[in-house]
């Protein structure tokens, strides 16, 4: 979750980069308190963009976000998405070791299913990130547009000032 800095083209456009940069910042910390692991795609999986037109944030995560927040129930995965995994994680497809775990994993999915870290509670990361940044995000955007707001209106009473004398 890579933190942006580029020149802003309004308050607006300020207030939801600091707010959008909040959010993946705390999402992530959850995440690692949580007992998840940091092993470099964390980071690079979760991004955001703002649309100016609509004034509204997207925030995009990796397929397997909502098993990292909910867990899954239990199934049978694709034995083609495990091999692909493992191999994500070093394993070459072509070694009959790699099918085995892969045929081991499968099973054990559709037995107990994936629940998220820490066992069979669920975790929620997405949920409590909204709820711990919604302050801060609220603050965010109140000190930048009332600081914008602030000095129109300071620039407005001048102009009738020098107007009315």
């Amino acid at each position: 979750m890579k933190t942006v800095k580029f020149r802003y083209k309004s308050p607006l456009h300020k207030s939801m980069t600091m707010i959008a940069n909040n959010v993946l910042r705390t999402g992530k910390n959850v995440l690692l308190r949580q007992g998840h692991f940091n092993k470099g795609r964390l980071d690079s999986n979760f991004s955001w963009r703002y649309d100016r037109l609509s004034n509204k944030v997207s925030f995009f995560a990796p397929k397997y976000s909502m098993i990292l927040d909910q867990g899954a129930r239990p199934h049978k995965p694709p034995i083609g998405a495990i091999i692909e995994w493992l191999e994500s994680k070093g394993h070459s497809p072509l070694k009959p070791k790699t099918w085995g775990i892969a045929k081991k994993i499968q099973e054990n999915v559709e037995k107990r299913g994936l629940p998220s870290r820490g066992g069979k509670t669920k975790k929620f990361f997405i949920k409590k990130t909204i709820e711990k940044t919604s302050k801060q995000n609220a603050r965010i955007l109140q000190k930048n547009l009332g600081r914008e707001l602030k000095k129109t209106f300071t620039e407005l009473t001048k102009d009738k000032i020098k107007v009315i004398l």
